[in-house]
């Protein structure tokens, strides 16, 4: 326990379980209301004049430095910030992935860029600058998705004080000095990011070495000049309004620099639905399997029965489900097999039987809901817990099983795992069976992480570090005792697009044109190069057999035999 003075409040006790991540300057807890940071070497600490300085920011979405955290000795060792729970990382917007799961909008993340844009306004109106306005210091509410926040804001510029850091994916190469009009080039690069998934100097240009941002963005080459090809999976140029995609190719292709219009007022154009034709080729035999009245959001299979999700409905088999609330999981009752649709209802666990309709009772407390397989868990304060389910007598008798111990404020559930920052040592935590893995993973040490899988002992993460995303693809012995791990550098795509078949084969499609085999519990890497396969083929499977999704079809796929 280490207990401190809030400058001009009362004393407050920070405990490990009040810890929330540590990046390069130093701690950061959460404790009520308030965030604290705490650095590694107080000669840093920001000094009491810029806190002053900063406070003219008093905006619901910049979370700023607002009283100096003393130690026992009355010496400065950080600040306390208010505190906004229920977010997610900005970059986690970025993926189709994610924004199909949440079932994202084009208007809902324009409506989003346009409250980011305001703000930057009125931070700019305040005599601060941003400077260092990479997609890593913002947070969005998860609830609504509709209200950003601005963190790092220890860092921005203020007429007494410079900006203290700035990374390089962001920087204006033709600028000589931090002004407004740099803050808004930044602004160009995140707002590509979240409208099509990329950041807008990537892609290959037959002139450029690939990931060369740097010459890229000093010679005005963007996403919008024409010898650029673009991975499969970025979203279609349409979505951005007009009058916006007009000052993003003034700005990023042009050389101009100039504040942005409005995000909102202009007609957003209908993306094209462009229907891949998907076909055999040299290497794969590929036939179509079922074709839906819908985009697919998400396929699996629980034996023999396939589970689709679309837009509008699911269905389980020739079962067809128009009550599925969004972000909803599919799971079965292990001996009838009867479909339940489980979600989080006012932090309850709410359970749906399918084959009725009809809700079951429950009281099970829930933050978070994990799905490994078909069993379910239920993440709730410092708790991972097993969820039970029973049908029994015509009824469905939920209870809580098995619990584990997580940090409370230092997790991340994503597909399968969890992720979690233990005193600034990375974990994962994967249960199985009735058992749970908590494990160090040091190879993910200085990441932050933005996406994960798991499937049936392998894990995919993408972290970002120094600036570009990584993948880190990890495999797991039988019983969770051993791993290794493979990074593959400076991704563009941050979907993971795996899956791991019931033999223990693992296919993967990392990038376009290439899928990868490898077995769970072997070194061997079989890369298959063909251009006919694409990262929108998004990868499921029956058992043995391999399937993907792509638009409204369901696709089966093998390869060829020599």
């Amino acid at each position: 326990m280490m207990q401190y003075l809030v400058a001009g409040g009362g004393k407050i006790k920070l405990t490990d379980a009040d810890f929330v991540a540590e990046g390069g300057e130093g701690k950061i807890y959460a404790h009520g209301q308030f965030i604290y940071k705490i650095y590694t070497d107080i000669s840093k600490v920001i000094p009491a004049a810029k806190i002053q300085e900063l406070s003219v920011l008093n905006h619901p979405n910049i979370i700023r430095p607002q009283a100096l955290l003393l130690d026992t000795n009355r010496t400065a060792v950080g600040f306390s910030m208010q505190r906004v729970q229920n977010t997610v990382a900005l970059p986690r917007l970025f993926t189709n992935d994610f924004r199909s799961q949440h079932r994202l909008t084009d208007r809902t993340i324009i409506e989003l860029l346009e409250k980011m844009r305001l703000t930057t306004v009125f931070i700019h109106q305040h005599g601060c600058l941003i400077v260092d306005g990479n997609e890593m210091n913002y947070l969005v509410d998860e609830m609504t998705f509709e209200n950003p926040y601005f963190i790092d804001v220890d860092s921005y510029q203020t007429p007494s004080f410079p900006a203290t850091a700035l990374m390089l994916s962001i920087r204006d190469y033709h600028s000589q000095h931090f002004s407004m009009l740099t803050d808004w080039f930044a602004f160009a690069i995140v707002a590509c990011q979240l409208l099509i998934g990329i950041h807008p100097y990537k892609g290959k240009h037959p002139d450029f070495k690939k990931h060369d941002l740097a010459a890229r963005m000093q010679a005005n080459v963007s996403i919008f000049n024409k010898k650029v090809s673009l991975p499969s999976a970025v979203r279609d140029f349409s979505v951005i309004p007009q009058a916006f995609h007009d000052w993003l190719m003034r700005l990023l292709e042009k050389g101009e620099r100039l504040p942005p219009p409005t995000l909102l007022g202009g007609k957003i154009a209908a993306v094209p639905v462009q229907i891949q034709v998907v076909q055999g080729t040299d290497y794969f035999i590929i036939s179509l399997v079922r074709e839906f009245p819908n985009l697919i959001r998400s396929h699996f299979t629980f034996n023999t029965t396939h589970i689709v999700l679309t837009d509008q409905q699911a269905y389980i088999d020739t079962q067809t489900v128009t009550s599925i609330e969004p972000g909803a999981h599919i799971i079965f009752e292990a001996k009838t097999h009867t479909p339940l649709a489980v979600s989080i209802r006012n932090n309850l666990l709410k359970v749906i039987d399918l084959s009725t309709n009809q809700p079951a009772a429950v009281t099970l407390k829930a933050d978070r809901l994990l799905r490994v397989g078909n069993a379910l868990y239920v993440v709730y304060a410092d708790q991972l817990i097993q969820v039970k389910i029973l049908h029994y007598a015509g009824k469905l008798l939920i209870s809580a099983g098995t619990s584990w111990n997580i940090m409370p404020n230092a997790h991340q559930v994503l597909s399968g795992l969890i992720y979690q920052n233990v005193l600034g040592k990375p974990y994962l935590v994967i249960p199985y069976q009735n058992a749970c893995m908590i494990r160090p993973i040091p190879e993910l040490a200085g990441y932050k992480i933005v996406s994960g899988q798991h499937d049936k002992g392998v894990a995919m993460l993408i972290g970002h570090k120094h600036g570009q995303y990584d993948q880190l693809i990890i495999r797991f012995n039988e019983n969770y005792t051993a791993h290794s791990v493979r990074i593959l550098d400076n991704q563009e795509v941050l979907d993971n697009n795996f899956v791991t078949l019931d033999n223990g084969v693992v296919i993967h499609i990392p990038h376009d044109g290439e899928l990868v085999i490898f077995h769970r519990h072997g070194d061997a890497v079989k890369n298959i190069q063909d251009p006919q396969i694409r990262t929108t083929m998004r990868l499921s499977h029956e058992g043995n057999t391999v399937l993907f999704y792509t638009d409204n079809k369901l696709y089966r796929i093998k390869v060829k035999m020599p």
